[in-house]
């Protein structure tokens, strides 16, 4: 079946049940109504309409299928279970496939194995709850486990430490014992041998007294000759030091003398040049100085001159504010018209004055600059003159010394070097004379030295003999003191390294109980990625339940945004079409769990009594009861025939399911508006053809779905709707509607007051007669006549009895849920 073919069936197919809901949704959005909190019957539409699309997320034709022709269902994609026992496995198998579980049903079938929430997306059940512990169980459990590896580290690394320091401490109280009893050997030999050195000092300070006095004798006689030539060197020394103070001072007066000529000759070189500029600049700042005394001079007189003008000016102001009265002098009386312009002569003399002297000011201090300028010129050639004449008067002075002074330092010189060498001569022969001398002092100060060291050896002997018998004592009581600590020692650090080894197995068997633990989580990951997913998870599960959730608990009408795998359905044998495909058009399978024989959907008592209201009102027929057989259409001819060509007065609307013919008068209090272009008082409304035979009078519209000829006179006090053709043969007035559910013929005259119902069997239940009563009240005409109109020829026009469609769709559609449906199929 191509998707075309599968489209238009079902449209055909739930039609009626598209026109349940519209008028549901009517009744809920009645006028003056209070809002009712119930089903949403625009949502029913809408999943009606996404079927009739495929735009569902499984296979859309499979469940189009299923839902038109249980008996040949895709058990794949609508499965039926029979055993309400079977949901829990069922929910876990579909969560073991990766499944995203949508159920209808209550949230305590869930197994508490599973991550379920409500609609509200609210986690339901203990597992929620659970899993959160386990995750933060093995978090912290991962974040513990380098401190328990520290632990163990610590607790090894102390038990070695204890017992590397147990075995140090008695090692090193055995190395101290033996180093004891060694040092005790060593004082009894060190006892022995400070008495040999004792022995050996008092030999040897006799002998260095003996060497240390022919020492001295021999030191004496070479002192004396060594003290006559040094006092000969002497000699000769000063007189050639003196000799070369007078050189120096000679060479240092030459050497400044050249100087004193080399800067003369600058300073008259640059001398020279600054009194050429200053020669040849005085001309013109002598000039600029006259200039500028001319100009101050000037300057000076105007500012005589505007002051006296200034001094004029105020003495006639003066004048003129004497000559007012005194009215004019407190400003009660108008002033004198001279006394303004003398105020303003006053103001421009002021402004003149402070000019002129403003002017005269700068002018004197230019003067003064300009003179002071050619002063410093006068001043400095006077200077520079004489500071020239001084330099060439050094020039000649110096040209008569230099010469004097390097010919006496000639002689100075050959003084010196002879002196000099005559020193040097006595020099060495005093450092010849003084060499034994020196030689006899150094052998007796080593004689002397040997003689006090001797000396001193024998008091460190008689003392090192002292020490070490002093030190043969402290060392046999140290020996007995370290044997005692090594014996406590012994016992102290065996309970010390026995602590420690308990310690250890203790963190070591911890660590490896935690390690275990932590490899059954992580399953293979590294701690890093296992860390990073249950992170997530735990954050998916706080804060997103929703996304987290396997499976989700919702009633039809509450269902969560987005697409779900399976819908799980319990109790399904309440659950009707429309229910059913708000969940399975968001899902790609469906599983519908009930109890056969269980009770089905609520009767809908108040839905079949709105309908015959409505019916009737329209004037369509009652539906078939259902164990009568449904009456021929030839039954639905009138008993009493109707004479023709006698006018038919229709007060309400006619309905017809088949063609309508008038062959008389016919009068219409409304308008008419037909199919085709009629030329009439009002318009005619027609599915189809109408032909008026005769004359027409309109108070209310005629409807038809086919087509209505009118061959005589006819009154028609409210709308005729025909879903087919009637024919009005003779008069006939109506004062309720006429319904006919096929062709209607009217030969004689056919007065009704009331309704006049054809194709039907039965009457109104009281409900229906209740509804009937309410709606005629102004909801039929302000709120369903037009619904229900447009819903008699969509049916209609599908080639569907409206009746007997809306009645099927009632029974099997809202009455009878698709669960049974399958079981009656497969039975």
């Amino acid at each position: 079946m191509s998707s075309e073919e599968l489209q238009q069936r079902i449209s055909v197919e739930y039609a009626p049940l598209v026109a349940l809901y519209q008028l549901l949704e009517d009744r809920s959005r009645e006028p003056g109504s209070a809002a009712v909190s119930g089903p949403d019957w625009n949502a029913r539409l809408a999943a009606l309409r996404v079927l009739r699309e495929g735009a569902v997320p499984g296979d859309g034709a499979a469940l189009a299928e299923a839902l038109l022709d249980p008996a040949h269902r895709d058990v794949r994609q609508v499965a039926v279970v029979t055993s309400p026992d079977r949901l829990a496995g069922l929910l876990e198998e579909a969560v073991r496939l990766g499944e995203r579980v949508l159920l209808f049903g209550d949230a305590a079938r869930v197994p508490d194995g599973l991550l379920a929430v409500d609609a509200a997306l609210r986690p339901v059940g203990p597992r929620w709850e659970e899993e959160l512990r386990v995750l933060r169980r093995d978090l912290l459990k991962l974040e513990q486990w380098p401190g328990d590896l520290a632990a163990l580290e610590e607790a090894e690394a102390e038990a070695a430490r204890r017992e590397t320091a147990a075995a140090e401490e008695e090692q090193r109280l055995e190395a101290a014992l033996e180093s004891l009893r060694a040092e005790r050997e060593q004082a009894a030999e060190a006892t022995a041998q400070a008495v040999g050195e004792r022995e050996a000092a008092v030999a040897a300070e006799q002998e260095a007294g003996v060497v240390a006095a022919r020492c001295l004798e021999v030191f004496t006689e070479a002192k004396d000759a060594a003290v006559a030539a040094a006092r000969r060197a002497a000699t000769a020394s000063s007189a050639a030091g003196e000799v070369a103070r007078r050189r120096s001072e000679l060479e240092q007066r030459l050497a400044a003398l050249r100087v004193e000529a080399a800067s003369a000759r600058q300073v008259q070189g640059d001398l020279g040049e600054r009194l050429e500029r200053a020669r040849a600049s005085l001309p013109e700042v002598a000039a600029a100085a006259e200039r500028t005394r001319e100009q101050a001079a000037e300057a000076e007189a105007l500012r005589h001159a505007t002051y006296y003008r200034l001094a004029g000016a105020e003495s006639s102001l003066a004048a003129e504010r004497k000559r007012q009265c005194l009215a004019q002098r407190l400003h009660l009386a108008p002033g004198r018209p001279q006394l303004s312009e003398l105020r303003a002569v006053v103001a421009s003399r002021k402004l003149d004055a402070e000019q002129a002297m403003a002017r005269a000011n700068e002018l004197n201090e230019a003067r003064q600059r300009a003179e002071g300028e050619r002063a410093g010129l006068t001043a400095f050639l006077e200077q520079g003159g004489r500071e020239m004449e001084a330099a060439r008067e050094v020039q000649r002075r110096l040209t008569v010394e230099l010469p004097r002074l390097e010919a006496e330092l000639v002689p100075v010189r050959a003084e010196h070097e002879r002196l000099a060498a005559r020193a040097a001569e006595a020099a060495e022969e005093a450092a010849r004379t003084a060499e034994p001398a020196d030689r006899a002092r150094t052998e007796g100060m080593a004689a002397e030295e040997r003689l006090a060291a001797a000396r001193a050896a024998l008091a460190e002997a008689e003392a090192a003999i002292a020490r070490a018998r002093e030190h043969e004592t402290e060392l046999d009581r140290a020996l007995a003191e370290k044997s005692a600590e090594r014996e406590r020692h012994e016992t102290a650090g065996a309970e010390t390294v026995a602590e420690a080894r308990r310690e250890r197995d203790a963190a070591r068997e911890t660590a490896d109980r935690h390690r275990n633990e932590i490899d059954a989580f992580l399953n293979g990951l590294n701690e890093e990625t296992w860390r990073e997913q249950a992170s997530a998870r735990h954050e998916l599960l706080t804060t997103a339940p929703g996304e987290a959730a396997q499976v989700i608990c919702a009633t039809p009408d509450d269902i969560p945004p987005g697409e779900y795998d399976v819908l799980f359905v319990d109790a399904a044998e309440t659950v009707t079409d429309g229910d059913f495909l708000l969940g399975a058009v968001r899902t790609r399978r469906q599983v519908l769990v009930g109890t056969p024989g269980a009770s089905a959907p609520a009767p809908a008592t108040a839905l079949r009594d709105l309908l015959n209201a409505l019916h009737s009102l329209a004037g369509l027929p009652l539906p078939t009861a259902p164990d009568e057989p449904t009456a021929p259409e030839e039954t639905n001819r009138p008993e009493t025939p109707t004479e023709p060509d006698e006018p038919t007065v229709l007060d309400s609307p006619a309905v017809s399911g088949g063609s309508t013919v008038l062959d008389g008068p016919t009068e219409l209090d409304g308008p008419t508006v037909p199919g085709e272009p009629t030329v009439l008082d009002s318009p005619a409304v027609s599915g189809g053809s109408t032909v008026l035979d005769g004359p027409t009078e309109l108070d209310s519209p005629a409807v038809s779905g086919g087509s209505t000829a009118l061959d005589g006179p006819t009154e028609l006090d409210s709308p005729a709707v025909s879903g087919g053709s009637t024919a009005l043969d003779g008069p006939t007035e109506l004062d309720g509607p006429t319904v006919s559910g096929g062709p209607t013929e009217l030969e004689g005259t056919v007065e009704s007051g009331g309704t006049s119902e054809s194709g039907g069997v039965g009457g109104l239940s009281e409900g229906a007669v209740a509804e009937r009563e309410r709606l005629r009240a102004g909801l039929w005409e302000g709120h369903y006549a037009e619904r229900h109109a447009k819903i008699v020829r969509r049916l209609s026009g599908l080639g569907l009895d409206p009746v007997e469609a809306l009645e099927r769709a009632v029974a099997e559609r809202l009455e009878t849920g698709f669960y049974q449906r399958c079981l009656d199929a497969v039975a």
